[in-house]
This record gives C-alpha cells, structure tokens and sequence, in this order.
C-alpha cells in the first residue's frame, strides 16, 4: 500500500489527490503532478518505483557474437537508479487539471502473471482450445494455466503480442502486460523426429550432451535431419530478442550439421547478465521444405530501446510452424 509522498508544486490539489483507496498490498498507487501531463506521468511513475525500488528509464546495448573462437554478449548501459522489478503495466486511476497543474494516480500490480489471471473474472468463459500446430502448446506456463482454469488435458488458446515495446498476452479478451521475468516461461522443449537437435559439450574426456552448463563454458549445437530441407539455428535471449545463428543450410537427409565449425572455434559461450544467479535461453533447429526469411528476426545488434518494430519470438513461433522444428531450453549458471 501506499506510504510515501510526492512531490507537490501546488497546496491546492484535488481532493482524491494521495487518497485513493488501497486494500490491496500487492498494488502500488503512485502519485504525480506537473506542468505537463506527460511530467505529472513521469512523477507518478517515479512515485512507484520510490516504493518497491525499480529501475527508470534504463538504456543499454546489446551484441552477441563469435570472437576469437568465443560467443560473446557485450553490455553497455546507462541506468538512473538501481532495480528490482520492472515498471510495465501501469495503469492510470484519475488525472485531473487544475489551476494549471496536472495531477494523476497510477497503480502497479506486482502479483505473479498466473495469479493475475486466476483472479480475473470471466476469463474462463468461452474460451477456445489451442491450435494443435502451436509451439505454446509445449510451454511451462501452458501447463500452469491448464491447472489453474482447469482445462485438464487441453490448453487454452492464448497468444503474446510485441504491443509498443511490451509483451502483452491475450486471452479470451483479457490483456496482460508481461515482465521479463515471464518470458522463458513461454520457452519450449519439443522434438521433432525430422529435424533433431543436441547441445553438445566437447572436452579430453569425450563429448556430452547437455541442457545445463556452467557460465564460461564451451558448447556446440548438433542437428541431425531425417529430411532433405533448409536448415535455419536460432536463438532466443531472456528477453524474447530472436539472433539467427545458420539460415537457410541445405541439409541432406541423415546428415549432421554442427554449429560453429568444430574446427575453427571452441564453441558458443554464455555469459550471465546483470549480476542474476543465472540464465535461460531458447535454442531450436529449423528444417523447411524451401528458404525462409529468417533475417528479419536477427537483431542481435540493434539499440532495444529503438527497436520496437522488430520481429521477436511471437512472431517467429507463428513462422516455424510452417516446417520441422526442434526446440530445446539451455540453463546456464556459475
């Protein structure tokens, strides 16, 4: 609940001004005016971040590449104030203008994305079942929300949109914005017998096939196809950004293709960032009948905070199901 005082640039404010009812300790309300609208959005939305300590207009770039025999992620960041959780989803209260200035409430949910929609009413009703070709289907958060609107066997048809620079995910004409944390929840492990997929660890003591590696560590991705076809390797960052790593290989049916080279490069390498305990990243092996446009999704080098029209992975989940696709979830820790 709220506990903290804005700032003030007039002693005559409105009257529901810092009194908004608030029964609920998993919402925030914040408080905001200025000279502006937008000034009195920006203090408000300050006025929440004051209270759960979140991050405020951060800025950093992002690339990824082989370098020296290394996949690397390079960071370079600007932050205001240091973070906890993500301000998305904010909602707008009341807004009011007087006597020049402008005042608004905003409040921020900070209960779990299932709870949210366990609690909200109706969305049961009416709801269709998921296309059997969906990727969704394979989700974790797939198998939770089974659970929690008790479709038993079945999934509810939902989708993620890339909506003005937020993941938001509809279902049954409800709307959830999604915090980064949410993201690997709609990560997939599935195995297409045409198109396999292996993460591979090659050391003195022989190979390993593995999903869990240790930061630092040296790995390479192994397909192996049962038909002729193109083969295209991606992968998906915690924040849903898609890097093409192989586009459009001819692959001939019962042959393997490794990524990188084995001899050339000691393999791919993960790093942790932002100072977490670890990471989860998305690998799938894409086999098509005929080339695909999968360089739209690589925007391993572009600035995020500009990069609101590219392709993430909604996008691409609704392309690979037009081919083979196999798919697995890498967790990386120290």
């Amino acid at each position: 609940m709220l506990t903290s005082i804005p700032l003030l640039s007039s002693d005559n404010y409105p009257q529901w001004y810092l009194s908004l009812p608030n029964n609920n300790d998993n919402v925030y309300i914040g408080y905001g005016d200025g000279k502006s609208m937008g000034e009195a959005r920006a203090n408000a939305r300050s006025n929440v971040a004051s209270q759960i300590k979140v991050k405020i207009n951060e800025k950093y770039n992002k690339s990824e590449r082989l370098v020296n025999s290394t996949y690397n992620k390079d960071i370079s960041r600007t932050v205001n104030e240091q973070i906890d959780v993500e301000l998305i989803g904010l909602k707008e209260l009341k807004s009011e203008k007087l006597d020049g200035t402008y005042y608004i409430a905003v409040s921020f949910d900070r209960r779990s994305l299932i709870t949210k929609i366990s609690m909200s009413t109706g969305i049961e009703n009416g709801l269709r079942v998921m296309d059997a070709s969906s990727p969704y289907l394979y989700t974790e958060f797939s198998k939770e929300l089974n659970v929690v609107l008790n479709f038993k066997n079945k999934t509810p048809k939902y989708e993620v949109v890339w909506l003005n620079g937020t993941y938001v995910l509809r279902i049954n004409n409800h709307e959830f914005p999604l915090l980064t944390e949410d993201i690997s929840k709609f990560f997939f492990v599935y195995e297409d017998p045409t198109i396999l997929l292996d993460i591979v660890q090659h050391n003195e003591n022989g190979t390993r096939v593995t999903t869990r590696i240790h930061e630092g560590d040296y790995f390479h991705l192994t397909a192996h196809s049962k038909k002729s076809g193109f083969l295209t390797l991606l992968n998906i960052d915690e924040e849903g950004k898609v890097n093409v790593m192989v586009e459009n290989h001819k692959l001939q049916s019962g042959m393997d293709y490794t990524y990188p080279d084995l001899d050339l490069y000691e393999g791919l390498q993960t790093v942790i960032l932002d100072k977490s305990n670890s990471a989860i990243e998305s690998y799938l092996a894409v086999l098509c009948r005929n080339k695909m446009n999968f360089t739209k999704y690589d925007t391993i080098n572009e600035d995020i905070n500009d990069n609101t029209h590219a392709n993430r992975f909604p996008h691409l989940y609704q392309d690979v199901k037009q081919c083979h696709y196999t798919s697995l979830i890498l967790n990386t820790s120290h």
